[in-house]
């Protein structure tokens, strides 16, 4: 997966051009109102209270400050190009799984701050992950299967099998989801039917790294590292896909 350039129609020097201006230039600032307010009741979420920074200043300058440090935080992951977590005399396979994991956290980051700084709902946030940039399940060889079937208590036959019930409870409990919504990600991870959507995906995988529950080694052992891998280009193309859906000043 290609690491996509930001702003391809747009790019990010001039789009943060026209936002300063538009701090002082009403008509502008009414302008970048307008295609906020389309971008929400696009998802028929209908118009709300406007996010407001500390000394109630306009949208713009609400925009301005989200979306930089949002940026800052995806272009900082994906210029991370040889991710490793620990001794750097001797790298490690598991201290480059651990850069790798962490490198997704800091790019996830960016983009959950500014969603939820801006109120852009995950059913809003998916017309962003469009079918070329989208995270697929991981093709596990034979031996990730095993080590993925071996701790579940099942035999690779059983695993393999798509008329038993997978044990959801056990891999849930382990990667630590507990909610409900979440809980078909053991089914999306074997390719099984689910109803996941790729926000919730990017999130649970957040969420099982950042709160210890996925192991590097069991990231590798499991065939995931490839995943989290792809995730922060992912990321890169739906703030990419976002940042030009918000631009108010059409070419």
């Amino acid at each position: 997966m290609v690491l996509p350039s930001f702003m391809k129609t747009i790019p990010w020097t001039k789009f943060i051009s026209v936002l300063k201006s538009s701090l002082e230039d009403s008509s502008m600032s009414e302008r970048w109102l307008n295609s906020y307010l389309s971008l929400l009741d696009s998802s028929a979420i209908g118009k709300r209270t406007l996010p407001r920074d500390t000394q109630s200043g306009p949208l713009a300058r609400q925009l301005l400050h989200n979306l930089s440090r949002a940026r800052a935080q995806v272009q900082q992951a994906n210029q991370w190009l040889e991710p490793m977590i620990g001794n750097p005399e001797k790298p490690t396979d598991l201290a480059r799984t651990r850069g790798i994991l962490w490198k997704y956290v800091i790019a996830y980051s960016g983009w959950e701050n500014c969603t939820s700084k801006l109120s852009i709902s995950q059913k809003l946030q998916e017309q962003f992950f469009d079918k070329s940039f989208r995270l697929n399940p991981p093709v596990l060889r034979r031996h990730q299967k095993t080590s993925l079937a071996k701790w579940v208590g099942l035999t690779i036959e059983e695993f393999k099998s798509q008329d038993m019930q997978f044990s959801l409870g056990q891999i849930n409990g382990f990667l630590g989801i507990t909610s409900e919504q979440y809980k078909s990600f053991p089914d999306w991870l074997v390719g099984r039917q689910n109803e996941l959507s790729q926000p919730q995906i990017l999130a649970i995988m957040r969420h099982m790294v950042a709160h210890g529950s996925l192991l590097p080694n069991k990231s590798q052992q499991w065939g995931l590292n490839s995943l989290y891998e792809n995730g922060p280009i992912v990321i890169s193309h739906a703030f990419q896909r976002l940042l030009t859906r918000l631009y108010p000043f059409a070419e």
